[in-house]
């Protein structure tokens, strides 16, 4: 800056000064302190949130095997439900980053903390979402590239406070408890949950004709249980989009287990699934027939992956179809060798 009571210290000085950025190291090592804090902080506020959930009959919300938070994104509800949560991890990582890098106070570093925030939404560097949420696409560590990148060239920008005023506090009131809103809702709707992971390889015909045995459907188990607070009526289930278009589902059944055991209890059977009941709290096993008609073809296609299933449910009155991922990918190959 040009001091207008030293005019020849003025003609000494570059015009444009080059700024000094943080070093590499440093800002490396902010990024990885802070998302260990994000991590730390985040457990700390889940497991008080839990107990609270738990209390209510919405501890389904923070489950995290099948179907918990963070959700597949199907409709501006499911997206919704899933924001707050994200703004709220990302945030956390950008106050601990940029703490750590201004901690010095001798030094001018300031990391802004919003395009740190949002990067590391971007990149997918957030705790507890796991793989398969990048916007960008971006592995474990070209996240890391990226948010420290951003850490060490937003460091040298002068950051502006807040300057809260009534209304921009009502602003962010009211966003938070309609975030908030959204995910426990969501989370109460979409309360069937894998309940174990399983690993197994189908065989399948092309038909579920019983008495051609040789080229009919195989079958597989699903464990779910029901976490939510209200009734599960399951109407439907099928494979997801993804395969089903060659892969059918020939018969579908449910095991429902007794919520309590006792001396006098019979051994549960299966039952057609649909329009089948699981209450709160109740564990229940889903076997399910497939085939693929184009099995019948003697180079038919294939492998195929079976990921996730999409299960039609009515719960507390609404309607809609939920995701259930399945954990570990079912192979499923044709019984060619039968058709020679």
């Amino acid at each position: 800056m040009k001091d207008p009571k030293n005019p020849q210290e003025n003609l000494l000085a570059p015009a444009n000064p080059s700024p000094t950025f943080p070093g590499w190291g440093l800002s490396t090592a902010a990024v990885i302190v802070g998302l260990i804090w994000a991590w730390i902080v985040g457990i700390a506020l889940v497991l008080p949130l839990g107990l609270v959930l738990a209390l209510f009959g919405l501890e389904g919300v923070l489950v995290g095997s099948g179907t918990g938070w963070p959700w597949p994104v199907t409709n501006l509800w499911s997206l919704l439900a899933n924001i707050g949560p994200i703004l709220l991890l990302a945030a956390l990582i950008a106050f601990f980053t940029a703490r750590y890098v201004d901690r010095d106070e001798k030094t001018s570093f300031r990391p802004r903390r919003w395009p740190l925030a949002l990067t590391a939404i971007a990149a997918g560097w957030v705790p507890f979402i796991g793989p398969g949420w990048e916007v960008l696409g971006a592995t474990s560590l070209t996240g890391l590239l990226l948010v420290v990148v951003v850490t060490r060239y937003t460091s040298v920008e002068n950051r502006k406070p807040i300057h809260w005023t009534k209304a921009n506090k009502t602003i962010v009131i009211a966003g938070v408890i309609a975030l908030a809103f959204a995910t426990v809702s969501w989370g109460t709707v979409n309360s069937l949950h894998r309940t174990g992971d399983f690993s197994t390889t189908l065989t399948i015909g092309h038909t579920s004709i019983t008495k051609l045995s040789e080229f009919r459907d195989d079958t597989f188990k699903v464990h779910v249980n029901n976490t939510g607070p209200f009734k599960v009526r399951v109407l439907d289930i099928k494979p997801a989009a993804e395969t089903s278009d060659v892969i059918d589902i020939s018969r579908a059944e449910i095991k429902l287990e007794p919520k309590t055991l006792t001396r006098d209890t019979k051994p549960s059977k299966y039952i057609p699934l649909k329009n089948t009941v699981i209450e709160p709290g109740q564990n229940a096993t889903l076997q399910l027939g497939v085939y693929s008609p184009t099995c019948i073809e003697p180079q038919a296609a294939g492998p195929w992956t079976i990921k996730t299933m999409d299960i039609r449910t009515k719960t507390a009155g609404y309607e809609h179809t939920q995701k259930l991922d399945l954990g570990q990918p079912i192979p499923v190959h044709c019984k060619t060798a039968n058709l020679r």
